[in-house]
């Protein structure tokens, strides 16, 4: 999708959420032969920040219409919604898991370099440590628009990563049950670092 108007953006804080794989440390891109996530500069293609975050079934289902009905409101009905881009549900400790995951790109189209998405304390100071493990919590801030998945063909709604507050943040020696070096956890093969994620206003 391109020629963006600003009613295409729509801003949304999502309050207390628990994050999964947090790459938002450092730059990361999906390597494709060795179908894993793994570091790297600004300059290697796909590079983003991003997070994956899930909340109770409830506030789920909600935020995927919310998103589904921005769809409609901005394309029209006779564009079919086909889904809220990089969202995935299974079952995880015997509980239906809903899964977003939302992304900013290392560079705009115009090459210009974007700066890291805050990470902020509760009180809005900028952490020092932004290393967090999957398990922690806080509140999450994002933009959606309508975007084309070029890998899958179907046309929704993208997420781009616009600030994260911690309020119980997990590191290194607290985390528990999951090997947090395997950055391979997370499949993001899914095209979406394929979007241009840019906001032009």
């Amino acid at each position: 999708m391109s020629d963006f108007v600003k009613e295409d953006f729509k801003r949304m804080k999502v309050p207390n959420v628990e994050f999964i794989f947090p790459y938002v440390e450092s730059l990361v891109h999906f390597k494709h032969n060795e179908k894993k996530t793994v570091e790297c500069d600004e300059n290697t293609n796909g590079a983003n920040w991003n997070t994956s975050f899930t909340l109770e079934e409830s506030r789920a289902k909600k935020l995927y219409k919310v998103a589904e009905k921005h769809f409609v409101d901005r394309c029209g009905k006779k564009e079919k919604f086909g889904a809220v881009h990089g969202y995935n549900e299974g079952e995880y400790q015997d509980k239906l898991q809903m899964r977003f995951r939302a992304s900013l790109k290392a560079k705009t189209s115009a090459g210009k370099l974007n700066k890291q998405p805050p990470v902020v304390d509760s009180d809005g100071v900028p952490v020092t440590d932004r290393n967090f493990y999957t398990g922690s919590k806080g509140d999450i801030v994002f933009t959606m628009h309508p975007a084309d998945n070029p890998t899958s063909g179907k046309k929704g709604i993208s997420f781009i990563l616009n600030k994260i507050i911690l309020h119980d943040p997990i590191y290194g020696g607290e985390a528990d049950g999951e090997d947090f070096d395997d950055m391979s956890a997370d499949d993001q093969n899914d095209g979406l670092n394929d979007f241009d994620d840019e906001i032009p206003f």
